[in-house]
């Protein structure tokens, strides 16, 4: 992993990706916003961590929206079930337009 050679000031054990999404999440409960947008987002964690906490707190996940290539990183939008409804959904990659 390069999280050593690119941080060498960062504690190891706050590099693990467990830990440093869980702070993601506390951040984003303090902020209580009504629209989430996260950026380099991987799909594993969106489905396993970022959905289904988000939603147990009243969130509605737009469909993730990954990078192209072979990354499985990409953008996961949040915005508050009790705040807003959505009725459509577009994905627009970069390397589309």
């Amino acid at each position: 992993h390069t999280w050593s050679t690119m941080y060498p000031y960062f504690a190891p054990d706050l590099a693990r990706a467990e830990s440093r999404l869980q702070k993601v999440l506390e951040d984003v409960r303090v902020a209580d916003a009504d629209i989430v947008a996260l950026q380099e987002v991987d799909k594993k964690w969106f489905e396993l961590l970022y959905e289904p906490v988000l939603s147990a707190r009243g969130y509605r996940a737009t469909s993730w929206c990954g990078k192209s290539g072979q990354t499985q990183e990409g953008c996961a939008t949040f915005v508050k079930r009790s705040m807003f409804t959505i009725e459509d959904e577009c994905a627009i990659r970069l390397t589309e337009l």
